[in-house]
Order: structure tokens, then C-alpha cells, then sequence
């Protein structure tokens, strides 16, 4: 009954912290680090609760897994922090299995968004003739001022359904 119990509250959370960064990403632009750390302390305290140091454990690896996946892009400028610990966040909560799903599957949403996003603006066809040009992206003038704001809070939402809808 405790399992079912914490397994409830888990998924529960895992809802409303997506919830609430996609409203924020959306409209803000920004997923708030009270959100991010309090879901991260909550889902390590839930998985130590249910699981003793083995769900301990559990919810540090699936925290670093989700840490590191992101890690690089931020790095490289290709997203904001809030989209690194929001993954982090959920793999405390997920685990290092359902956080790796999520990552992959995330990444394929995101790819769909940023298609349509650049269907929408009219610039698909100069896009990939940009990314199939060796060295010219490196040359484009202005390539940064032309680049478009991506909520990626959305594709890690979408990700993390339906690694948690796929058996």
C-alpha cells in the first residue's frame, strides 16, 4: 500500500512539475529554479522513502543521467538551464531507465517542434541548405540574431509522456 501510495505521488508530482515549466517556458521564457530544485529534493526524499538507500541510489543516477544529457547543448549555447534541471529534476523522480526514454524521446519531439517552427517562419529549405553547406554555417552573418526562442520545456513534456505511456 506505501508503494502504491508513493508511486501515486511520484507520477502526480512528475505531472504537475511539467505542468507548470511548459506554462512558465511559454509564457516566461524561463523555468524558475524553485520549481526545478524543490521537484528534484522531492522526488530523491519520495524514492529514498519507498526504496531505503537502493531508491536513494535510484533517483541520484537518473538525476545525474538527466544532468548530463543536456549538459553539452547548454554548454554549447543550444538551450537555457532550466531545460538541464528540469531533465535532472524529472530523473530524480524517474530513475536513470525512464530518464534515458524521456531524453530520446524528447529529443525526436524536439526535432518535429523546431521543423515546425521553421516551416512557420519560412525558413526550412534555408536552414538545411545552411546545415548541408560545410563551413558556411560558420560564416553566416547574423546567424545568431536570426535564431528562434524554442520552449523546450514542451518537448521534454511530450518526451516524458510518452516514455511513461510506452511499456
Amino acid at each position: 500500500m506505501k508503494i502504491l501510495l508513493i508511486n501515486w505521488m511520484i507520477y502526480t508530482s512528475v505531472m504537475v512539475v511539467l505542468a507548470i515549466a511548459v506554462f512558465t517556458d511559454l509564457r516566461h521564457h524561463k523555468i524558475y529554479n524553485k520549481l526545478t530544485l524543490t521537484a528534484a529534493a522531492l522526488g530523491i526524499a519520495l524514492n529514498a522513502i519507498k526504496g531505503g538507500p537502493s531508491g536513494l541510489l535510484f533517483s541520484l543516477e537518473g538525476f545525474a543521467l538527466g544532468l548530463a544529457f543536456l549538459l553539452i547543448p547548454f554548454v554549447l549555447g543550444g538551450m537555457g538551464a532550466g531545460d538541464v534541471k528540469l531533465l535532472a529534476a524529472l530523473g530524480a523522480f524517474l530513475g536513470p531507465w525512464l530518464i534515458f526514454n524521456t531524453f530520446l524521446y524528447g529529443a525526436i519531439a524536439g526535432g518535429l517542434i523546431a521543423v515546425i517552427i521553421l516551416i512557420r517562419r519560412k525558413q526550412l529549405v534555408s536552414t538545411i541548405y545552411l546545415l548541408l553547406s560545410p563551413g558556411r554555417w560558420l560564416l553566416a552573418e547574423g546567424a545568431q540574431s536570426g535564431s528562434v526562442y524554442f520552449p523546450y520545456a514542451l518537448a521534454i513534456a511530450l518526451g516524458t509522456l510518452i516514455a511513461l505511456g510506452l511499456p
